[in-house]
């Protein structure tokens, strides 16, 4: 590998990306300065949704720093393709345990609805 002298500029440029690589899968690039869980709040913000509750369907380590806010906030389920990251298996297997075939997201859909359904007997 050739000797290359990176500019400092370019270099403090570059450490604010993260390249996560998942082998045979794919590859992110993910910045600390925009994130997931900013992006889902602002558009529950958005869209003025009083008392939210999401359903997280992912795969990487990004959409479990997601997960992991809906479980915190107490404002969400999570599920996963059986094909996720370990830590996103981890989390969905410790939580809700919605896992289901990978392009087959009708199962935990199918759930939530369910659900949802048997919320509104409630009210």
């Amino acid at each position: 590998m050739p000797d290359v002298t990176v500019p400092d500029d370019v270099a403090a440029f570059l450490d604010r990306f993260d390249v996560v690589y998942y082998e045979g899968d794919a590859t992110e690039l993910v910045s600390e300065a925009l994130d997931k869980v900013a992006g889902v709040e602002a558009a529950l913000d958005v869209l003025e949704v009083p008392d939210p509750f999401i359903l997280m369907l992912g795969d990487s380590k990004t959409d479990l720093k997601v997960m992991q806010w809906a479980e915190a906030n107490d404002t969400g389920i999570s599920a996963a393709p059986e094909h996720a990251s370990p830590g996103v298996l981890d989390h969905v297997s410790d939580t809700d345990g919605l896992m289901f075939a990978p392009g087959d997201a009708t199962d935990p859909l199918k759930t939530v609805y369910a659900l949802n359904r048997l919320a509104a007997l409630d009210d």
